[in-house]
């Protein structure tokens, strides 16, 4: 037999009460039909029927709604995202103006000769050049959407749809500007990882634990030393960038059974130059020269820049029946780089439990 839970009346009572074959109680009922109930049996009966209903329906147990012995919590606990570390470590760049479809980076180069004068010869003189690299820069496109009743409901909340949405889609910019500095694979516009001019090596051995500490330790010190020993300390980097598992290798793998230095310390006991270790998980596995491997990124603070006309723009409000639509735009002319030789990439095999 089936019941209405949501009837009224003896009728709903007695669909309840049969469903759990209470016997007494239906006689009850019937008794009162046949006007042989008195008023005490009619309330016993009555009282037992409700408990019935009770039982039948655990969420309905005690005196309450379920919803009022429920506390919720004034506080919305906010999501946690992950972090931006290409934007927390390169500078972003204003300097360019919006309009603009591209720019270019221009390099005076001079050279010039002396030599003892003998004789006839002639003297040896200068010259002077210029080269130059052109990079674009493009739209990034967003639009909030919203509906008229949607923004209505909002405000029954006491929630601002619209101040909620704007926040999201300054967030969401921050990681689509990570994400295109570290790897961009739009024609004509840099990334960090592929920058031209950019010092590119691919260690000899794997940084496991088959690989001796001093080895490994060489394999960093060169790197690090490459361009201050190309250009006789005129470039070097000052900060070594690495994933999160390369940290962890390094800084936690000693020398030798016998000493607590780390390969970590060892490294930067040996390159006082390096005054900055930084953590960038975008690093794990992201190698375009070795798939799968790591790369660990020697650099100064302020040698790549974010190329950023314009932020984050919002457009007047456009209104299409019922829908509300807010365009936005930014513009971005990928990674810049002024001086190129004094960063260098090592790309590196780490164990991938580490």
């Amino acid at each position: 037999m089936s019941s209405n839970l949501f009837a009224v009346g003896d009728s709903a009572i007695r669909n309840v009460v049969a469903m759990h074959g209470a016997d007494r109680m239906l006689d009850a009922f019937q008794r009162d039909r046949e006007g042989l109930a008195g008023p005490e049996e009619m309330r016993t009966a009555r009282m037992e029927a409700m408990q019935a209903i009770e039982d039948a329906i655990p969420a309905a147990q005690g005196w309450g709604l379920p919803r009022m012995l429920e506390m919720i919590l004034p506080t919305i606990l906010q999501e946690k995202y992950e972090p931006n570390n290409a934007m927390r470590l390169f500078p972003v760049s204003t300097v360019i103006r919006e309009g603009y479809k591209t720019y270019t980076i221009r390099r005076k180069r001079t050279y010039g000769e002396w030599k003892y004068a003998g004789g006839n010869a002639k003297p040896p003189g200068d010259s002077l050049s210029l080269e130059e690299k052109t990079f674009r820069i493009l739209p990034a496109v967003h639009a909030i959407r919203m509906n008229y009743h949607d923004i209505k409901s909002a405000a029954v909340m006491r929630l601002n749809l619209e101040a909620e949405l704007r926040d999201i889609a300054q967030r969401t910019s921050q990681d689509f500007l990570n994400d295109k500095a570290w790897s961009n694979p739009m024609a004509a516009l840099s990334d960090v990882l592929n920058y031209p001019f950019i010092a590119q090596q691919i260690s000899p051995s794997d940084f496991v634990d088959g690989t001796s500490a001093d080895t490994i330790l060489s394999i960093l010190h060169q790197a690090a030393n490459f361009q201050a020993g190309r250009t006789k300390g005129t470039y070097t980097p000052t900060r070594m960038i690495l994933s999160r598992r390369g940290r962890d290798y390094l800084s936690t793998r000693y020398r030798n059974a016998f000493g607590d230095q780390t390969i970590l310390d060892g490294f930067l006991q040996k390159n006082p130059y390096i005054t900055q270790v930084e953590i960038a998980d975008e690093l794990d596995g992201a190698s375009p020269l070795d798939p799968g491997a790591d790369v660990i990124m020697f650099d100064r603070p302020d040698s790549y820049q974010h190329v950023l006309p314009k932020g984050v723009t919002a457009l007047p409000a456009q209104r299409d029946m019922f829908d509300i639509v807010i365009p936005m735009y930014l513009l971005h002319g990928g990674i810049r780089n002024d001086e190129p030789l004094n960063c260098i990439n090592l790309h590196v095999n780490f164990p991938h439990n580490v």
